[in-house]
Formats: C-alpha cells, structure tokens, sequence
C-alpha cells in the first residue's frame, strides 16, 4: 500500500519528469489464486451472450488503450503462466511487454469470473511496459477497470499532473481500515480527492471514472454503475500522457499485487449513456451484479 510519504515523492517526480502508471495495491481479505494458466483452447468469455454484444468499445470516441485478459494475451507453455505479451485491443498499439524476463505477471483463472485474468505479484516484482504514443492535455478522460481487491493506483497519467484512479485516500491503512477508493487530480492549481469507493477487497468490480475540464461537475466516479461521488475540476486542460506502465512505477522500488480482468481508457469524456453501455458491457461480460 502507498504510504503518504510515498504518494507524495510520486507528484514530485510527475512534476518533473512525467509518467503514466497502472499499479495495484495488495489485497485486504482477498487471496490471489495462484492455480495453473487457462488451457490453450479456451474460448473467450468476452465475446459470449447478447448482453455482452451490445456494444462494440472502439466504435466510441477516443478509445486510446484496451487490455482484455480474455484476449490478446501470449502465455508462455510452463507451469507458472507467465505471459509475454498482452495486446491492445485499441488499435493504437498499445500493447504491453514485460520490461525484464524474470518479472513477467501470469494468466491465471479465477473461479468467480468466467474469463482468465492477469495476476501482478508485489514479491515478485512482476511488472509491464506499455508501447504508448504521446498524447497532448486532453479536455476529457473516461478510465473503466474491472478488479478483484483494493486495487488502488490502477492508472495513473502524467506528466503535468495526477490523474490516479482507482486512488487510495487511506494510504496507511490504519487501525485495519478498509482503503478508501476514489479519484486522485492534481494539477498546478492543486489536488482534488473524491474517496468514495470503498471496497471489501473479496468481490470483483467495475469501476469508472469520467473527467471534463473546466466542468463544475467535471469529476465523477463510479462503482458498479451507481455515481459515487462528484466534484469541479476547473483547470483548462487534464495532465498529458507520455509513459504508462502495469505494475510498477518506474524509478521507484513500488509494485502491484492484483487482478485485473480489463483495463479501458478513452482519451475524451464519454457521454453518460455511452458511459453506462460501456459499464453494462464490462458487468455483463464478468458476471458482476
């Protein structure tokens, strides 16, 4: 889990180098299934039942990166699964390599959800690097993760600020609270915080976000499909991207361990009924009620 003094070193190098993250925290009374890999032949879950059909995600605005663990994913024939390759289903060629051999995540099967899914182990160091074409500020950013745990830190953006998303509000956890989840801005003209996702750690989730600047209500996020908490982002423009990495981040000994199903960001701010198709979609395809 990131410590304050930790979360604060991050905006610090943000402020000055830049970068993008996609990080996980260690789960609360959740356990990573370590099983062996999905077998070769089985069939995807994503593309399975009407629900699920409804929407095709690269027919809306400004899809820049998605990763399905169901799809697009090279495993390597051992035991332990390790993969080599999760492709974007973008089309922008984002796809995601492991920055050393020896700290590849694994694809393993969950018993909860219906597809494989891509496990990031804090011990061992497993980490991915993202090919990412640089993007300049935009006005709008629409982030959805599907993850079992306290998944704190899935993404993150850079360098002219934060955008953190899933962010944990209660870094230090302590007294055994639970993390408080939310969405982490920060940019020149300071940080806003809407820590209302709380999480139990054990169940899978959908969980998005949606950023407009210069938007009395530009900061919204969403658990599951119900608004969460909303906020004014007034800055002109969302901090550019220029790196993304999964797993770790970069020049800091700081590592993940979780589970994540699917990772999708959309460099434009999705209307809210392109929103929820897009949450439907998510929710149909793993089984999340």
């Amino acid at each position: 889990m990131l410590s304050r003094r930790f979360a604060a070193a991050v905006v610090c190098l943000l402020a000055v180098g830049g970068c993008a993250q996609i990080l996980g925290a260690e789960f609360d009374g959740a356990t990573l299934d370590a099983g062996a890999p999905p077998s070769s032949d089985a069939s995807p879950a994503g593309d399975a039942g009407s629900d699920a059909q409804a929407v095709d995600p690269r027919s809306l605005e400004g899809l820049a990166l998605w990763l399905s663990a169901d799809v697009g994913v090279s495993a390597l024939a051992d035991a332990e699964g390790t993969i080599t390759l999760w492709e974007d289903r973008s089309g922008k060629g984002h796809s995601a390599t492991p920055i050393e051999p020896s700290r590849r995540p694994r694809l393993v099967r969950d018993a909860t959800v219906p597809a494989p899914v891509v496990v990031f182990d804090r011990v061992q160091k497993t980490c991915l690097s993202v090919a990412w074409t640089a993007i300049g500020a935009p006005r709008g950013l629409t982030l959805f993760v599907v993850s079992r745990g306290n998944a704190t830190n899935v993404v993150r953006f850079g360098p002219g600020g934060i955008v953190a998303f899933p962010w944990d509000s209660n870094a230090d956890n302590a007294h055994g609270d639970a993390p408080l989840l939310g969405l982490l801005v920060t940019t020149a003209t300071g940080a806003r915080e809407t820590p209302r996702l709380g999480s139990s750690g054990a169940a899978w989730e959908v969980l998005s976000a949606r950023l407009v600047a210069r938007d009395v209500g530009g900061i919204r996020t969403y658990r599951n499909g119900q608004l969460a908490e909303q906020a004014s982002l007034l800055d002109s423009d969302l901090p550019a991207a220029d790196a993304l990495t999964l797993g770790c981040a970069p020049g800091m000994d700081e590592f993940a361990s979780a589970m994540v199903g699917e990772l999708l960001v959309y460099t434009a701010s999705l209307s809210e009924s392109n929103r929820r198709l897009i949450e439907e979609y998510l929710r149909a395809k793993w089984q999340i009620r």
